[in-house]
């Protein structure tokens, strides 16, 4: 708001500085100067109020994002379960491979899974790599 104020106020300066100029007031040297001089701050102010507009801008947008992400967590938070819908929302695909021990029963398959979104630790990885446990039960 005060810069906004403050390049109205330069532009009524401006104005009547030219008025004063054309009524013989002041000197077309003088108006010079003094022209250019408040040209120069408004111009700079405008530049100011533009980069703080996207400044402004980008923080909505983050704000945003992150609103969206809590509301879509706080949707999957309580579930007692883990539900073919949770699952899309937050992974994106999972990669089963074939055991390294081809028939051992103990042997767990490696599994690589690849989450809809990047963690901070995940930096610069594809995927996180999970090797699979085995389970108790045998078919």
């Amino acid at each position: 708001e005060q810069l906004e104020k403050r390049i109205q106020d330069l532009d009524n300066i401006i104005r009547c500085l030219y008025e004063d100029r054309v009524s013989g007031r002041i000197t077309p040297e003088r108006y010079d100067s003094m022209a250019n001089g408040y040209e120069q701050e408004q111009a700079e102010k405008k530049r100011e109020l533009q980069e703080l507009v996207e400044r402004i801008g980008e923080v909505d947008m983050r704000d945003k994002c992150i609103q969206e992400f809590i509301r879509n967590a706080k949707q999957y938070i309580e579930m007692p379960k883990l539900t073919p819908e949770l699952l899309r929302v937050f992974i994106r695909r999972i990669e089963v491979y074939e055991k390294f021990e081809k028939y051992s029963r103990t042997a767990g398959n490696p599994i690589q899974i690849h989450y809809a979104f990047r963690l901070p630790e995940q930096e610069g990885v594809p995927a996180i790599d999970v090797l699979a446990q085995p389970t108790a039960k045998t078919a």
